[in-house]
């Protein structure tokens, strides 16, 4: 909703039918803005065949599956100038990708703080191929 109230327009890949009922009963949510699809599991393929001739400016990496192998992917779906959000980007698999984007030419801006669940640092990774400045003018 973050981004659908700041005039954005929105794809949502979902396994979870239930939270994609409480996002479209959400008052805020415009299915002008907000395309929600529903994919049966959380992986490569699934996400590759509803993906496949889209891009997009920003791509959030937050889900439960094989996030690094997807977020790897995810990262050709990124327009010039765009970034990568990674939620949860400390653990080992998730950390091994990102090095290998970065060794491919993305830079990492990262955030570490406490999260809602467990009483340890979490971090998020905000990755990103233009010079810093740029990228904080457009945030």
């Amino acid at each position: 909703m973050y981004w659908m109230d700041r005039g954005n327009h929105l794809v949502t890949l979902e396994t979870d039918p239930k939270w994609i009922d409480m996002l479209t009963l959400d008052e805020r949510f415009d299915v002008e803005k907000h395309k929600i699809i529903h994919i049966s599991k959380e992986d490569l393929n699934s996400i590759a065949d509803e993906l496949d001739n889209q891009f997009f400016d920003v791509v959030i990496n937050d889900g439960s599956g094989d996030r690094a192998s997807i977020g790897e992917y995810l990262a050709t779906k990124v327009r010039e100038g765009g970034i990568i959000i990674w939620d949860n980007s400390e653990r080992e698999p998730d950390r091994k990708a990102i090095e290998h984007l970065k060794l491919n030419g993305w830079n990492a801006l990262e955030f570490y703080g406490l999260g809602p669940i467990n009483a340890y640092a979490w971090q998020t990774s905000i990755l990103y191929r233009t010079d810093l400045k740029s990228l904080l003018m457009k945030l």
